[in-house]
């Protein structure tokens, strides 16, 4: 590997990081609270899979379907909260909005992962 694609692979490394931690990380509390290990280690181990799997482009996907997923909740929450005068976005705050949070990053890697791997099969099938 040379020194060119191993900086461009940290630098790839470094922005993934950064996004999932402040994505994940939007539904914890407070920045102290323990709820914040577990986007942060989910988030650590996806990123340590993907670089051992060479698989950084997927995780790229799996990154933009969990912002994604974000803005779907915070348009929906908003709309909720519009029509039922009500303050439901405090109830997401803490475990359950956390823990849905990275299982649906966790969901989005491994969907992304299984189809570029079944694309990759079936590709490789046509030339033998």
């Amino acid at each position: 590997m040379n020194s060119r694609h191993l900086a461009g692979s940290l630098c790839t490394i470094v922005v993934y990081a950064v996004f999932i931690y402040v994505g994940g990380t939007l539904f914890v509390p407070t920045p102290t609270h323990a709820l914040l290990a577990i986007p942060l280690v989910c988030g650590s181990f996806l990123i340590l899979h993907a670089v051992q799997t060479a698989q950084l482009d997927e995780l790229g996907y799996a990154i933009m379907g969990l912002y994604a997923t974000l803005l779907v909740v915070s348009v929906s929450l908003g709309i909720v909260e519009t029509v039922m005068g009500s303050d439901v976005s405090s109830h997401l705050g803490g475990a359950v909005g956390t823990l849905s949070l990275s299982a649906v990053f966790v969901g989005w890697y491994a969907f992304i992962t299984q189809h570029a791997n079944n694309r990759y099969a079936t590709a490789s099938s046509f030339y033998p």
